[in-house]
């Protein structure tokens, strides 16, 4: 205590009988705090049961707010959280979260220059950002969605409407992402005003189409040219095209094929291997789920069409 400053009193609750001992054998203010990082850490770790669930990254000073909204949407996502922006994006880059949810006033980086961060960046551009805040006045929503939010709630705000906001920003990107895989074979135009999403899937599409006929060209040295880690390689294709990396090798090779064919390049066998195809029978069977026809059925159509129209 200090006069005409106050008092400083601190409780610990533990949870059960263990973490009592834990916490009565902790002692000194640095190995509760080392504790407490590891919880930290141990949230931040997607369990095997939420394995091919959309993640959502949940960035909230208040522990019982942010506790409170994992409560909400812990059972139809998995969740990550962060204390501040800074935490946030470092956490963001490295995992590629399906969509984060920020608070606005924060210590260290707020929620807008967090948005900031996360739009300009090639790793997490293509994220939906929903901002969290007190504030209701105009000019703050305005300027969070002008920082490029993609959604603005005030607080207090319904559970049900936060889980239809999530869920219907993250259908809008899932059909943003199948328009964005049927631009994969035409490169869009270079220009300055070419969006990161659209830069960074033209260089990926460049990589791919110089390594086309290489059968062994795989997803680790495509993760490698672009100098990311697979999972992040897995999580930014995902987030905009659906498609796994190598699905999306795989597309982009038979998309190719089926382009040579209607050109008449080649014969069906040495299209196989210029696409890098050593297997013409995997090649044809891969070729019949993408196109719902064999090689030589979709020649003989593209011919039939030829013929008709003279």
């Amino acid at each position: 205590s200090e006069v005409n400053k106050g008092s400083v009193f601190t409780v610990r609750l533990p949870v059960d009988p263990a973490d009592a001992a834990t916490r009565g054998e902790a002692g000194s203010l640095e190995q509760i705090q080392q504790n407490e990082m590891r919880t930290v850490s141990l949230e931040n770790s997607i369990s095997v049961t939420d394995e091919g669930k959309d993640c959502v990254l949940v960035v909230e000073d208040n522990a019982e707010l942010r506790n409170y909204i994992c409560s909400i949407i812990a059972g139809n996502y998995a969740v990550m959280t962060a204390q501040d922006g800074a935490e946030a994006f470092a956490i963001a880059v490295n995992t590629i979260p399906t969509l984060i949810l920020s608070d606005l006033m924060m210590p260290v980086m707020d929620g807008l220059a967090l948005t900031n961060k996360l739009k300009t960046h090639q790793h997490t551009s293509h994220i939906p950002v929903i901002l969290l805040t007190a504030k209701h006045d105009h000019t703050a929503r305005l300027q969070g969605l002008t920082t490029g939010a993609d959604d603005y709630m005030t607080k207090p705000f319904s559970r049900e409407e936060l889980l239809v906001r999530i869920g219907n920003l993250i259908q809008q990107r899932k059909l943003l992402a199948e328009r964005f895989r049927e631009r994969i074979l035409v490169p869009a135009t270079v220009t300055n005003d070419l969006s990161l999403d659209d830069r960074f899937l033209n260089n990926i599409r460049q990589m791919v189409e110089s390594n086309m006929s290489d059968p062994s060209f795989s997803v680790e040295e495509l993760a490698a040219k672009a100098s990311l880690q697979r999972n992040q390689l897995l999580r930014k294709l995902k987030g905009l095209t659906g498609l796994s990396p190598s699905d999306f090798i795989k597309d982009l090779r038979l998309k190719r094929a089926a382009d040579m064919i209607r050109q008449r390049s080649d014969t069906i066998t040495q299209i196989g291997y210029a696409v890098g195809f050593n297997d013409q029978s995997y090649f044809s069977k891969c070729f019949k789920q993408r196109f719902g026809v064999t090689p030589k059925e979709y020649a003989a159509a593209q011919s039939d069409e030829v013929k008709s129209k003279r």
